[in-house]
């Protein structure tokens, strides 16, 4: 058995109507653009397989996996949508390949309903057959009413298998206002506008889908790691204080206060290493300055720059031999690092 039928709310009842019924999913499910009468429609990605599409490498078949989906009644206002459930997965045949040409088909879950002129009351996962092309991509054909597309299956020339030719197209909705737990790499890419995804199996930071792309909204808050360093010749350190926290999209706020237990000059380029990989392509400036800086060590030694390569920033000052600053930074190195003082880092980092 595969798609289980027939869908909640489909018996048509004279006292309490399936349509009552599907109002009241409509309700539950909330979240739709202000003004809509149809109801919202995607994946519930919380359940089985989330109907994933997936191609044979043998043969030209689709399998569209177990799930949970909403589909909205868009023949008439206040319709509500349609709840449809699939225990097992669904294999079907696509039309075998042009010679020459290309072709793009759609997998789609459907439902059908005698109420609204329909000869079967049912739900079904079918396909929608695109027209031969010869460029590609292919134009994708128009799906059917009460429909949603699962995935787009590209029909290249003389193709016999679907390695490698499956797009997903599944259109996911909320589950109740609960965000979407997920990870940084694979968030949904069709998600209702006001979705939620969380990252990190449910951690923060989270964003919200804003009908083009994710905007960031929240995060973790200050978060402790353990700087290393390189450079610094002989001198020590002991860590008082590193903390960082993302403040905006691809933004961090970094706080290190190290603390010097042994004097020394370095050699090269004195580099502090971060928890995350800064944006390379711009010179990104921070506060550096030693605090109780001991004999020979000014305050105020100079800037941080994210210069280089990894997840690191490279301490840099200005230079000595101009009475101003005249914009150019030299690498801090041969100078004294003192002992018993505290070197602090601060400011705002974009991440790449």
């Amino acid at each position: 058995m595969t798609a289980v039928n027939p869908p909640a709310w489909m018996q048509s009842r004279t006292d309490h109507s399936a349509a009552v019924f599907r109002r009241s999913t409509m309700a539950m499910l909330g979240g739709a653009t202000l003004g809509d009468t149809g109801g919202r429609s995607g994946v519930v990605p919380g359940y089985g397989g989330r109907l994933q599409v997936t191609g044979s490498g043998s043969t030209l078949q689709s399998f569209v996996d177990t799930g949970l989906c909403v589909i909205g009644n868009d023949a008439s206002a206040f319709a509500g949508p349609y709840v449809c459930y699939n225990d097992a997965s669904f294999a079907q045949t696509h039309d075998p390949a042009s010679s020459t040409l290309f072709r793009r088909d759609i997998v789609y879950a459907q439902v059908l309903d005698t109420a609204f002129g329909d000869a079967s009351s049912l739900w079904q996962m079918s396909i929608a057959k695109g027209a031969n092309n010869a460029t590609s991509p292919a134009p994708l054909p128009t799906l059917p009413s009460r429909a949603i597309p699962l995935a787009y299956i590209s029909i290249d020339p003389n193709i016999t298998n679907l390695t490698g030719k499956v797009a997903d197209a599944r259109p996911w909705i909320g589950q109740g206002g609960v965000a979407i737990r997920t990870n940084s790499s694979s968030h949904p890419t069709n998600p209702s506008i006001g979705t939620i995804i969380m990252d990190d199996n449910g951690n923060l930071p989270a964003y919200i889908y804003d009908g083009t792309a994710y905007r960031f909204i929240t995060n973790k808050g200050w978060q402790s790691f353990t700087p290393s360093h390189t450079g610094q010749g002989a001198a020590t350190f002991d860590v008082n204080v590193a903390r960082w926290q993302t403040i905006g999209e691809k933004t961090a706020w970094v706080n290190i206060h190290l603390h010097t237990t042994h004097a020394g000059s370095g050699s090269t380029t004195w580099t502090v290493s971060l928890p995350f990989t800064p944006l390379r392509t711009v010179r990104q400036v921070l506060t550096g300055y030693f605090q109780n800086s001991g004999t020979g060590q000014a305050t105020g030694v100079g800037l941080i720059q994210s210069g280089g390569s990894g997840a690191r920033i490279d301490i840099m000052k200005f230079p000595s031999n101009t009475g101003l600053p005249d914009g150019d930074l030299d690498d801090y190195v041969g100078s004294n690092i003192p002992n018993g003082a505290t070197f602090v880092i601060s400011g705002a980092v974009e991440m790449a």
